[in-house]
């Protein structure tokens, strides 16, 4: 039986400290492929904890896709899933770097918002403009006139890109020094600017299904894009080598559009493809790792890494609201050499004042703050809608996916033979539903039979009074389909 010291798991939930006791143990090889996990009611009494806790931990790992559950037999490690530690990157633990300076609405007319351009990686909830605006007036009577008024680091403000460092090492496991960060001005920009400083001459994989502006934007910068499929599993890493891929840009803990968490496995088979040849690398993009609405974020490429192959990217446009244009990567230590000798023309994209007053939010803890009241708002707003929709689409809803993660889910609707999903999505436009076809994120423009009748719908611009009205219509739209 396996036996962990429950007691010894510092500010770590019961549950939390369990699980990655038995993912070290699978990483490790104690536990190899194959073998039975122990039953979550014996493991409970002998280790003095509830079955709610085992459960969550298998849970967890499952979700990762370091087990794999059998009907009535239970969990088992999956295969590729043991053995991984001697490539992996030791973890930061939660309390690393957590030490850092200290310093110290009306109503509005809903207007929806689409699960296309924009928002289809929309913010889930604007920052307080009041707090904003308080700490800027600090920051402009208390900071240094000059590290306000001088020359803009290349990299962005050190001090933003140390607190954003301590913020990694917390929530995400993430070890890096602020000389591997980049701050810029949008996710854009910086993707845009990863092309350029990658080389032009590469190939760049995307995910197919996968975000649109993100193929058009690299087709904009002169490199070539293939799009690249994927299973259950996440992105197909055959497909990378059959369209001579360089650089793949994935989303690993959470898909876009699909929301498939790619199990370990998969990442250690992505991490080996991009060791295989020089220059190869994989883009990590962690647009809305905040938002995990239950479990545990699954961890990130970077923090396994040890070839130094993974750029890990991410923003604050999602958690603080689309007006915050802020985003930032975390390079490999050559890349980001090289960054600073070969882009340093570019430096200054944000303004030192907003690198300084966002530094402090995340100093103070406001930024924490922030997002723990959001994502409890997402959740209730999440489980509302959906219980809406079961009301009022019946028999029609189904199936839902991806709900436990993001700002968007996945549904599938028993529609009459025959109906366009495109038609019911500009129908569902007109009316202000933030729903849009699964066939929209192919690109090609066509879903497979599995996606038929898929739909993506946003929720994050929905307020608590508009949810019943959104299901109402939506049932309208669906029943009234051809």
């Amino acid at each position: 039986m396996l036996t962990y010291d429950m007691g010894r798991r510092g500010s770590d939930t019961l549950y939390a400290h369990l699980y990655k006791c038995l993912r070290a143990d699978i990483e490790s090889a104690r536990l190899v492929a194959g073998d039975r996990l122990p039953p979550k009611r014996r493991l409970a009494e002998h280790l003095g904890v509830s079955v709610i806790t085992v459960e969550a931990a298998y849970r967890q790992l499952l979700a990762e896709g370091y087990v794999e559950s059998a009907e009535r037999r239970g969990y088992f490690v999956a295969r590729g899933a043991s053995g991984q530690a001697r490539a992996a990157r030791p973890l930061v633990p939660s309390h690393a770097m957590a030490s850092g300076p200290a310093h110290g609405s009306g109503a509005q007319r809903f207007v929806p918002t689409l699960p296309d351009e924009e928002a289809e990686l929309g913010s889930a909830g604007l920052f307080s403009l009041r707090n904003w605006a308080r700490i800027t007036r600090e920051v402009l009577a208390e900071e240094d006139e000059r590290s306000l008024l001088g020359q803009t680091d290349p990299l962005g403000s050190p001090r933003l890109r140390a607190a954003i460092c301590r913020h990694l090492a917390q929530t995400r496991g993430l070890a890096a020094t602020p000389d591997q960060v980049v701050v810029g001005a949008g996710s854009k920009l910086l993707d845009a600017m990863l092309a350029q400083l990658l080389g032009r001459d590469l190939c760049f994989a995307v995910e197919d299904p996968g975000y649109p502006q993100l193929r058009r934007l690299y087709q904009a910068s002169g490199v070539r894009v293939v799009p690249v499929g994927m299973d259950v599993a996440g992105l197909v890493v055959d497909g990378l080598r059959s369209n001579g891929a360089d650089v793949a840009h994935v989303t690993p803990s959470h898909q876009f559009p699909t929301g498939v968490v790619m199990p370990v496995g998969r990442r250690y088979e992505l991490l080996a493809w991009a060791a295989e040849r020089p220059r190869r690398y994989v883009v990590e993009d962690d647009y809305d790792c905040e938002f995990r609405l239950s479990g545990l974020p699954a961890p990130t490429l970077q923090s396994v890494d040890v070839a130094g192959r993974v750029i890990y990217t991410n923003t604050f446009t999602k958690s603080l609201g689309s007006a915050f244009r802020v985003a930032y990567a975390v390079l490999p230590e050559a890349l980001a050499r090289r960054w600073r000798d070969e882009l340093s023309f570019a430096s200054g994209t944000v303004g030192t004042v907003d690198q300084l007053v966002l530094a402090r939010v995340i100093e103070s803890g406001s930024f924490e703050r922030h997002v723990n009241r959001t994502r409890t708002r997402c959740r209730h707003l999440r489980d509302r809608l959906l219980l809406a929709l079961e009301g009022e689409l019946g028999v029609r809803l189904a199936d839902v996916r991806s709900k436990d993660a993001g700002l968007h889910f996945v549904l599938r609707l028993e529609l009459p033979s025959g109906t366009s999903d495109q038609e019911l999505e500009r129908a569902c436009r007109e009316a202000g539903v933030p729903l849009r076809a699964m066939s929209g994120f192919y690109a090609g423009g066509e879903a497979p039979e599995a996606d038929r009748h898929a739909f993506v719908m946003s929720y994050s611009s929905l307020g608590e009074s508009d949810v019943a009205s959104v299901a109402a219509r939506l049932a309208a739209l669906v029943r009234n389909a051809r």
